[in-house]
């Protein structure tokens, strides 16, 4: 695998007559990617308190004791299924638009702006624009690597090189 590989492409696109420039996502976004899926994530406690009010009082506590016990994994690191779940939705998909074409088009400099961009899209250009959008990413890399149940290459600093150039692992 090439850095070019991990990197993406960066490309055009035209919605509603407006052509944008799609950059492509470095780790800082990714990273922006993964925050969105944990900030998604619902919370058992407020989960429990909403249930637990239709409950007897001594089953409600357990419910709540439950729930507090479960928070542990909430800020855990998204899976690659969970990352590849929320790409498959059309809300990460206008989150992960937003992350590529924000760069050439600091107007769009919100989640909510690219809802709005992409509200001239009809649901069969859906596909075509997924791809887009994943082919200027660098998103397919780790999309074919979630499919394969391992992660992909990321760029490493050779350890026996005396120059300690970058290199990509395979």
């Amino acid at each position: 695998m090439s850095l070019k590989d991990v990197a993406g492409t960066g490309t055009t696109i035209e919605i509603g007559g407006t052509t944008y420039r799609l950059g492509t996502l470095g780790i800082g976004s990714l990273a922006e990617m993964e925050d969105e899926v944990i900030r998604r994530r619902a919370n058992p406690i407020d989960l429990a308190k909403k249930a637990a009010s239709e409950l007897p009082p001594e089953r409600a506590d357990h419910l709540l004791s439950e729930a507090v016990k479960a928070c542990g994994g909430l800020l855990d690191a998204p899976t690659s299924r969970d990352l590849t779940a929320f790409w498959d939705s059309i809300s990460g998909k206008v989150f992960v638009f937003w992350l590529v074409v924000r760069t050439h088009h600091p107007e769009i400099d919100s989640p909510q702006k690219a809802r709005e961009v992409l509200k001239a899209v009809s649901l069969t250009e859906i596909p075509a624009l997924a791809e887009k959008v994943i082919e200027a990413s660098g998103l397919q890399a780790f999309a074919d690597a979630a499919k394969n149940s391992k992660p992909p290459a990321l760029p490493t600093i050779d350890p026996h090189e005396s120059r300690g150039l970058l290199s990509i692992g395979s």
